[in-house]
């Protein structure tokens, strides 16, 4: 036994530290991966919160520019009527200067 101890100990040792270097290799493989994949998932996170605030944001300027459509689909409505009124006291007072203006009739 000893014997054998002593001429395979060298091939034994040999053959611990080539599997020591390559457990070693694929446990340092493994961390990175786990290092690269936790960074993924931190940007992948910080993306998704990007794009939920720009979501919300657009939907905001969204509902604000409906707002300001209808508030000024209202004024322009005011102002149309507002035209209309004074275009007809604009025939009615040319009626009116035409009158006076005319011969007298007689």
């Amino acid at each position: 036994m000893r014997l054998l101890k002593r001429v395979l100990g060298p091939a034994v040792s040999a053959f611990d530290r080539r599997v020591d270097q390559q457990v070693a290799t694929a446990y340092a493989r493994q961390e990175d991966l786990n290092a690269v994949s936790d960074g993924i998932t931190k940007v992948y996170a910080d993306l998704l919160e990007a794009t939920t605030d720009l979501r919300r944001w657009l939907a905001d300027d969204l509902d604000a520019a409906a707002e300001t459509a209808a508030l000024v689909g209202r004024a322009l409505a005011r102002l149309t009527e507002g035209v209309d009124r004074l275009g007809d006291e604009v025939a009615g007072l040319s009626e009116r200067v035409a009158r006076l203006e005319a011969p007298p009739s007689g």
